[in-house]
């Protein structure tokens, strides 16, 4: 790339980067990364200023770093899975490499060493099924966990007795409307020091929420696979168990043996130790009557109820649809895009 050819080639002309934007249709933010050497000029945009600067050839806008791999998104996207797993990021494909530059501490995709690879093995059934591997899946979260501490401040101050002491108001917040999960969710953790993170989608992979522990702080992820607001509250639940019982080890995931006891843990939460009993007296006479009464008694949303005896194969999904919540999939962050924009403060001027 020679940015500074075309820094000279818009000053000749009396241009800026917001008139280039204008004729090329590209944003200001694009044309900064480009005339300041942050992103690649691509053969589209090179075919453009040969255009816009007719004295100019192609070669001489076909920059070095084009030719070369790292600058190369779709051998990024090859190494790991770079359109997938920044697919909701709204960042241009050059702004996507140098995000991931800046989070992994990476120049080339090759280079890549996951921090978590060891204990993310229980994904990687799932992951090859839908065509991603742990070493992306790896990409991920560093690439959340980097983009969450840019944003915010990062707690390390877990506190066990305040988990215990607020742990019975989930049940009322799991009832409230979906808009407010995010501030409900947000306010549990910050009172006893876990770090939430509300990340767009991994769209291939099988994740939903995660916690993972870094230099002594958790991590929370909670992402926007979602369609009912009972199944958000669940996997929130159950990632908190994780870290209440102790089963992430010093920079990892939880493992696998540790899933089925959290989700008893966080099933028993919400509808007790008698919802087998209710299942049994009721598998053939299923009505909403019953299931409001159940959910009076323990205090949570007729949702919650359907969603677990639908998980049990007990009630029918479309039956009872409409006593579920939907998710409210707009209030999640976009914390890739806000995360670059702060970064690259300072770029968008000549």
């Amino acid at each position: 790339m020679n940015p500074s050819k075309l820094k000279i080639e818009l000053a000749k002309r009396g241009m800026n980067n917001r008139d280039l934007a204008s004729k090329t249709g590209y944003s200001e933010k694009q044309i900064s990364l480009i005339v300041n050497g942050k992103a690649p000029i691509s053969k589209s945009f090179a075919n453009q200023l040969v255009f816009l600067f007719p004295e100019t050839t192609l070669n001489e806008w076909d920059q070095e770093n084009r030719k070369c791999e790292t600058d190369d998104f779709s051998f990024w996207d090859k190494e790991i899975s770079l359109s997938k797993i920044l697919k909701n990021s709204d960042l241009q494909p050059e702004e996507e490499i140098l995000l991931a530059k800046s989070a992994l501490k990476i120049a080339s995709p090759s280079a890549y060493v996951p921090s978590v690879s060891a204990n993310i093995a229980h994904f990687q059934k799932e992951n090859r099924k839908n065509g991603i591997d742990s070493r992306s899946l790896s990409a991920w979260i560093d690439i959340c966990l980097f983009c969450y501490g840019t944003i915010n401040k990062i707690r390390s101050d877990f506190h066990e007795e305040l988990f215990d002491k607020y742990l019975p108001l989930i049940k009322g917040f799991s009832s409230e409307d979906p808009s407010l999960t995010n501030k409900y969710m947000s306010m549990f953790c910050q009172t006893v020091g876990i770090n939430v993170i509300f990340v767009p989608s991994f769209p291939t992979s099988f994740v939903r929420g995660l916690v993972t522990k870094k230099d002594g702080a958790y991590f929370l992820f909670i992402t926007t696979r979602y369609e009912t607001n009972e199944f958000l509250w669940f996997t929130f639940l159950h990632e908190l168990y994780h870290i209440k019982n102790g089963d992430l080890s010093d920079n990892g995931i939880s493992l696998t043996e540790a899933d089925d006891n959290a989700s008893a843990l966080a099933k028993k939460y919400f509808v007790g130790t008698d919802f087998e009993e209710f299942k049994e007296k009721n598998k053939n006479n299923l009505t909403e009557n019953n299931i409001q009464r159940f959910s009076r008694e323990h205090g949570i949303s007729p949702g919650m109820t359907i969603t677990f005896l639908w998980h049990d194969k007990v009630a029918n999904y479309q039956k009872f649809h409409y006593l579920i919540s939907k998710a409210d999939a707009s209030s999640k962050d976009n914390i890739f895009k806000e995360c670059f924009e702060k970064i690259t403060i300072g770029q968008s001027e000549l």
